[in-house]
């Protein structure tokens, strides 16, 4: 063999050792592209687990935040219907005492006779009374032969109508004046302010509380109870003397305070001292007020007791029956006008005083004094 054949055999076993050696081609991209996939994968993986975490927390804050809402809401309904129950339990309180007045004495009166057995108020009257819309008991009642059940309808939509209307004064006339009036110290400048800016819709407030309950409410339950008599007021509105506007304002409490507040003082004195008698009745009417006020509000603030017992009881006397000029009249209303702007101006600063600026100590003075009269915060 020569030596040319022999560097030619070598030169190929070399490279046939080289080619087999070398990793094909084809594997090589194959192995590249399961790496990026992998790589890709990955990425995936981390961008779902990061959108899963920011979803989580995202759901998580926005259950806090129902969860502070419904908490929020529950404690204003329970305020709410703190009142309410408030109402009735003084509403029951008053039905009774009347039913144990009109039929204790009837029973102690009754004479038995031969065969007979006494005569006690029936049941069914009794919780007809629970529900008719008046406070005087009486065994039987004008009724009316059928219910008008569209009327009933039409007052409820109406109630449901002025609650929405005082919603509207409260959030658009109410709570933006005063809760940044409520950062500033009182004084007279404060009250006169708040004052003019409550004098408007404190009367809407007053007349939507007259027409939803007295006129819409009361007509509704009568009604439904064919209840015959409607004299839940009188005109009020063209009284020329606050002894007539308090006669007339609400004669379903009226009637209670005159039978057993008034005529039972007179009836204690021998017919005397009626204007101690009057101012008696002043005075119980006044603290069951401030009373519902109270606890309706949470905190201890007298507008209501120093405006109806003080205020109240001055008009009776000086502005009475006497006066019967028109002029009497516009004098009426401008002092309801003002004397809504004052109870609201003083409820509401007190209400934003007793958020921004809470009790520190549970002392009878510190409960008792105002809040408004010395928070003051920026």
């Amino acid at each position: 063999m020569s030596t040319f054949d022999t560097r030619s055999t070598a030169v190929r076993r070399t490279n046939r050792r080289t080619e087999s050696q070398r990793p094909p081609e084809n594997g090589s991209i194959r192995q590249h592209d399961n790496h990026t996939n992998t790589t890709d994968f990955t990425l995936r993986n981390e961008d779902m687990e990061r959108m899963k975490a920011e979803l989580l927390r995202h759901v998580q804050s926005h259950l806090n935040d129902l969860l502070e809402q419904a908490l929020s809401d529950s404690m204003q309904w329970l305020s709410k219907n703190t009142q309410t129950h408030l109402d009735h339990t003084i509403r029951f309180v008053m039905k009774s005492y009347s039913f144990i007045r009109e039929t204790t004495p009837a029973v102690l009166k009754n004479t038995l006779q031969k065969g007979q057995s006494l005569q006690y108020p029936s049941l069914s009257s009794y919780l007809y009374f629970l529900f008719c819309p008046t406070l005087i008991y009486r065994e039987v009642y004008p009724r009316n032969p059928y219910i008008r059940w569209n009327y009933v309808g039409m007052n409820f939509l109406k109630i449901l109508a002025s609650l929405f209307y005082l919603y509207f004064i409260l959030v658009r006339l109410c709570i933006p004046v005063f809760r940044n009036k409520s950062n500033q110290p009182f004084s007279s400048r404060t009250f006169i302010l708040a004052l003019f800016h409550a004098a408007f819709p404190g009367m809407l407030m007053l007349m939507l509380g007259f027409y939803a309950f007295l006129h819409c409410w009361l007509n509704a339950f009568a009604e439904m109870l064919r209840f015959a008599d409607r004299m839940f007021y009188k005109d009020w509105w063209n009284s020329t003397s606050f002894a007539n506007y308090y006669r007339t304002w609400n004669i379903v409490v009226h009637d209670w305070l005159y039978y057993y507040g008034y005529r039972d003082f007179l009836w204690l004195t021998g017919n005397k001292l009626r204007s101690v008698a009057t101012m008696s009745v002043f005075a119980v009417s006044a603290l069951v007020h401030e009373y519902t006020f109270t606890l309706g509000f949470g905190f201890f603030y007298p507008v209501m007791f120093c405006t109806f017992a003080g205020i109240g009881v001055v008009f009776n006397f000086v502005v009475n029956d006497k006066r019967k000029s028109p002029v009497w009249n516009i004098m009426m209303w401008t002092c309801l006008f003002i004397g809504q702007g004052v109870h609201v101006c003083l409820y509401c600063l007190e209400w934003y005083a007793q958020i921004q600026c809470p009790r520190t100590g549970t002392s009878f003075w510190e409960l008792v004094t105002p809040r408004s009269w010395t928070c003051s915060y920026q």
